[in-house]
């Protein structure tokens, strides 16, 4: 009996892999870049991937060939919801989709971390000059300051008030209306490590004594929005930003020095309330990054080498591939990795997307904005957005396949004879084809989509919403079109 369940558990394991035809961890196609890179990878709404080599932004298609390629990268890229894509150095640039400069504007000093974008589209710029500039999504400054508080020490974090959450190299964590006056400023240790991370009620940031005090602990904070500690956990040595599972359980990396010449890493998972969950020691000997966090609660830590963990602690897998900055992961499973030698590594991962927290990586998500209302995975725009997500009438909600390249359908359940409408709308919330609206019986129905407009049209490649509503209760369904 024990054989046959052994089997049983075998051929479960096995079938993920039977599906797709790939192992989590395999490596899918590298992209070689023009010299070294400085930025985290970003994902746009249609898929393309985006990263700055040497100065330059490359445009990368989920296939691992070239897009496009241009002069003016810089910062780490953020990517608005229209697919405008914005980087640079000492001038702000925007890029559409096709790589085409849409607008541009010299700040006077270098930018510091990444522009964050607002609930309203609104680009919040700092630069090294001490300079914070406010611009709207077509380019036109809406106002500019200068100030010894706006030399921030990383990307800002904004909550889904508007209100700004800024880690300062002076050891101070402040909260800045979206006018650019300071609400409340929290004093922690003379040393930041980390950009702020926003959770349902709290933010967190890491915090050291000072850069050489390796002997001193260093402090995870959980800050109410109020600006008072809720409370502090210690470590022996956090790298890069905390992030967030969909339990709220929190996980953030740690370097330990054994010896002058050596050292141990850890992923530590903290529980909401401050206390240990656990501490997985890794095979890696430098943790350069932020981890992220799968939709199937697999957390990813970079470093010498990239690490899967799953939500118990225990290891899933490890790949020889470096990376020192946070990947991407896109809903197919590709995590998009870059790593020293100047590469854009594809890794198969068998997980489906982000985990839907508010705050699954550095950056808040795949498209690096800072804003933890955001994630263009878990959005529909302004309609879909804030549909209610409580539904009685409807006892089941899902699509087959998922991820697609031609057909999905959709099934769902209904608890008794009700109108329904059945709809599909893109990553700007735009209406693309109303595939059913009537009445329906009670009990199981399907309806499939064969990925064409209401013009006979086929859609491009990329993230795609069912909408279903019944007597006016709604559920969304994500999905992802593959062509």
């Amino acid at each position: 009996m024990l054989a046959f369940w052994i089997f049983v558990l075998t051929i479960l394991s096995l079938s993920s892999v039977a599906a797709t035809g790939q192992t989590p961890g395999t490596v899918k196609w590298a992209y070689k870049g023009d010299g070294w890179f400085n930025s985290v990878p970003a994902l746009g709404p249609d898929g393309t991937i985006y990263v700055v080599f040497n100065g330059r932004l490359h445009a990368i298609n989920p296939d691992g060939s070239n897009k496009w390629v241009a002069a003016g990268g810089g910062c780490p890229p953020v990517i608005n919801y229209d697919g405008t894509v914005y980087t640079g150095e000492n001038t702000l640039n925007a890029f559409d989709p096709a790589g085409n400069i849409k607008w541009c504007i010299e700040l006077g000093g270098k930018i510091l971390g990444s522009p964050a974008i607002g609930p309203d589209s609104t680009l919040y710029v700092f630069s090294s000059n001490d300079r914070l500039t406010v611009i709207t999504q077509n380019g036109i400054t809406k106002w500019s300051a200068y100030s010894s508080i706006y030399h921030i020490a990383d990307q800002p974090a904004i909550g889904k008030d508007g209100i700004l959450y800024v880690t300062y190299q002076d050891g101070h964590v402040r909260a800045l209306n979206p006018d650019g006056s300071v609400k409340w400023s929290f004093a922690t240790k003379p040393w930041l490590l980390s950009s702020v991370a926003i959770a349902s009620n709290t933010i967190l940031v890491a915090t050291n004594n000072s850069p050489s005090s390796s002997p001193t602990p260093d402090i995870l904070l959980s800050i109410s929005f109020n600006g008072v500690l809720q409370w502090d956990f210690q470590g022996g040595g956090f790298d890069a930003t905390p992030v967030f599972d969909e339990d709220g359980t929190i996980y953030i990396g740690e370097t330990e020095s054994l010896s002058p010449a050596d050292t141990i890493c850890y992923l530590y998972a903290v529980n909401p309330d401050g206390s240990l969950k656990w501490k997985h020691p890794l095979i890696s000997r430098s943790l350069g990054s932020s981890a992220i966090v799968g939709k199937d609660g697999t957390i990813y830590a970079g470093g010498d080498k990239l690490i899967a963990i799953n939500p118990d602690g225990t290891r899933e897998w490890t790949s020889s591939i470096a990376t020192f900055s946070p990947p991407a992961l896109a809903d197919d499973g590709t995590l998009y990795v870059v790593s020293p030698d100047s590469c854009l590594y594809a890794i198969y991962t068998g997980s489906n997307g982000l985990a839907e927290s508010p705050w699954p990586r550095k950056g808040g998500n795949n498209r690096n904005t800072g804003f933890v209302g955001d994630q263009v995975e878990n959005s529909v725009s302004n309609e879909a957005i804030n549909v209610a997500k409580k539904v009685q009438k409807v006892a089941s909600f899902q699509n087959f396949p998922n991820p697609f390249n031609s057909t999905t359908t959709m099934y769902y359940d209904i608890s008794k004879s009700s109108p329904v409408i059945l709809s599909i709308y893109n990553t700007l919330g735009e209406k693309v084809i109303t595939l059913f609206n009537g009445e329906k019986e009670y009990g199981r129905h399907s309806l499939s989509w064969d990925g064409k407009d209401a013009n006979g049209r086929c859609v491009v490649s990329g993230i795609y919403f069912c909408r279903l509503e019944v007597s006016g209760e709604v559920r969304v369904k994500k999905m992802v079109l593959i062509r």
